[in-house]
């Protein structure tokens, strides 16, 4: 009966585990389906598109501890009207070449004071890709549905 118990024990952690790491990863798409990705979503009669910022903060005043790298994911509708929709951005997906770095959202709160447009940040990016054009891809929930939307020739600055 005791080594039953730890056998249970032991199951329920490794189980316990390979969740909690499933759950603080992306989901994975194959290179061609990323960059397959429309460059603009049409739903609900709303015309949807990806703008993004990002950078490399290197700047001395950002404690040791502070993230060093950020995007600004925004979408927004092309003739500025509003999103009557329940929208999120829980992953993206940064290409370069055939290399691709994919992380989740934070889980920030970022000020929206315009109905048209909905931003997200990002806050962990690939080592050593400063001022590097890139493609980016995110994954965007729309009323609990699931697409990829996609922005090319994205550049990554960096502040000093």
């Amino acid at each position: 009966m005791k080594r039953l118990s730890i056998i249970l024990s032991i199951t329920t952690f490794i189980i316990t585990i390979a969740c909690e790491e499933t759950e603080n990863k992306p989901p994975e798409f194959s290179l061609s389906t990323l960059l397959a990705a429309p460059d603009t979503l049409v739903y609900k009669n709303k015309h949807l598109t990806l703008n993004t910022s990002i950078w490399y903060d290197k700047m001395p005043t950002v404690p040791e501890t502070g993230p060093r790298f950020g995007a600004l994911f925004t979408i927004s509708t092309i003739d500025s009207s509003d999103i009557d929709f329940t929208i999120d951005i829980i992953a993206y997906y940064l290409v370069r070449d055939n290399e691709v770095f994919s992380a989740l959202t934070a889980n920030e709160n970022y000020p929206n004071n315009f109905p048209y447009k909905y931003e997200k940040i990002g806050r962990t990016g690939p080592p050593d890709w400063e001022y590097k054009s890139i493609t980016v891809v995110v994954l965007v929930i729309l009323d609990g549905k699931q697409s990829l939307l996609k922005a090319e020739n994205q550049f990554i600055d960096v502040a000093y």
